[in-house]
């Protein structure tokens, strides 16, 4: 995945369809300061970091990606390598 937030408030969002068992393992390769992840699993919370993960997951449903930065610039780019 490579792309760009093109303004300040801008979150991108993408979702997987994941069936339970299957296993998610999210590599951030390219992130600018002060940029984060927002993920959520099938069936749990949010929660945020800017880590590598890999998660089988217990149920099926989509797995959700934000990708959003605090920092007041506008086409910061990122790249994250996604394994399904």
């Amino acid at each position: 995945l490579k792309a760009m937030l093109c303004e300040q408030s801008d979150i991108d969002w993408f979702s997987f369809p994941l069936l339970a068992g299957q296993r998610i393992h999210i590599n951030p390769r390219v992130l600018t300061p002060g940029m984060t992840i927002f993920r959520q699993s099938p069936g749990s919370g949010f929660y945020e970091d800017r880590e590598n993960s890999n998660q089988v997951v217990s149920q099926s449903g989509n797995y959700l990606l934000g990708i959003h930065s605090q920092e007041a610039v506008d086409n910061l780019p990122y790249e994250i390598d996604i394994q399904i």
